[in-house]
């Protein structure tokens, strides 16, 4: 069934872009984005509880503006940080490592970021 699922996030991808473009102009990028996350996450979220087959999506979002990063997560993804060649996993309100744990709404995580770190946005088991 992959072509189905690869065809059915197509159409999922392309109405979450569409919807974003549909934000109104006075909202920031971030909040634009958790808006249109939530609605998809709400969507499928009500196609299972309908006993509709739906695919299993895990979404994460980073958004980098200067050294302020938001990471918008619905589902287990989580979020690495990399300094200097070593890892770190980062942590959220809960004391949980990000992704540890699925979330069934949209969370949103704000960090700040350090000119040599990088991060890595990864599914979590």
């Amino acid at each position: 069934h992959c072509p189905d699922v690869v065809q059915y996030l197509e159409r999922h991808l392309d109405a979450l872009f569409a919807d974003f473009r549909c934000t109104p102009q006075s909202w920031s990028e971030t909040q634009a984005a958790r808006q249109v996350l939530a609605a998809l996450n709400l969507q499928l979220f009500r196609r299972r509880q309908s006993g509709q087959g739906v695919a299993e999506l895990h979404a994460g979002m980073l958004l980098i503006q200067g050294e302020e990063l938001q990471f918008l997560q619905a589902g287990s993804v989580g979020l690495t940080r990399v300094r200097c060649g070593a890892s770190s996993t980062l942590v959220g309100r809960d004391g949980q490592a990000l992704g540890g744990q699925a979330e069934l709404a949209l969370v949103q995580h704000s960090l700040l970021l350090q000119r040599d770190e990088r991060v890595l946005l990864a599914p979590q088991p």
